[in-house]
């Protein structure tokens, strides 16, 4: 009798450790990352422009789109307008456009959601978007369209330059500043740009 009791002791403890280790399975969670790569931009951009023979500030608003290759690079596209604050103050002085990559020596190119479903894909938990707030160095080229007297003169050449990204508002915020030597009419042209820019996600 007493063997009897010992085995169904056993069983019922057999099956016991069973149903919880199958509760622990219907209970089973899963963890993903979403990647955002996209980004917009808008802000404020004030230069210097210089030649051989005269120097010219300006500043006007700036707008740019920005894709996430990987974690660390990027590139974008940048249009601005400026107008002069020396000279004829409050005057169109030009457009631009440019083109950049950009290299993230802190932080990520890319903002992260963090997913935690159930077995069946119910999600229990969404975060939101998140991004380590980066540093970058920048390459690419800026085309100007500077408006002279009597026509408008292009100026194209490279530029260099490096941001700081910070939060601003519930949102993520940066800070740049660049270096361009152009070429206008074969004469030479420096920039140096410093803008402020607030990123709009989709």
């Amino acid at each position: 009798m007493k063997k009897i009791l010992v085995i169904l002791c056993f069983l019922s403890s057999y099956a016991s450790a069973e149903t919880s280790l199958l509760g622990a399975g219907d209970l089973r969670l899963s963890y993903s990352r979403e990647l955002r790569r996209a980004h917009f931009t808008i802000g404020s951009e004030f230069v210097n422009l210089s030649s051989d023979t005269a120097s010219v500030l300006g500043a006007g608003p700036r707008a740019g789109f920005e894709y996430g290759l990987s974690d660390r690079w990027s590139m974008g596209t940048n249009v601005a307008f400026a107008f002069q604050a020396t000279g004829k103050q409050g005057a169109f002085f030009y457009s631009s456009v440019n083109g950049t990559f950009r290299y993230a020596l802190r932080g990520s190119a890319m903002k992260f959601t963090s997913i935690v479903a159930k077995k069946d894909g119910e999600s229990v938990y969404v975060s939101k978007p998140f991004t380590q707030r980066r540093m970058t160095a920048l390459i690419g080229m800026d085309q100007l369209f500077l408006n002279g007297a009597t026509s408008i003169y292009p100026a194209v050449g490279a530029t260099v330059g490096a941001s700081y990204g910070f939060g601003l508002l519930d949102r993520e915020a940066e800070l740049e500043v660049r270096y361009s030597a152009l070429t206008a009419n074969d004469n030479p042209i420096s920039m140096i740009a410093f803008s402020a820019n607030i990123n709009l996600d989709f």
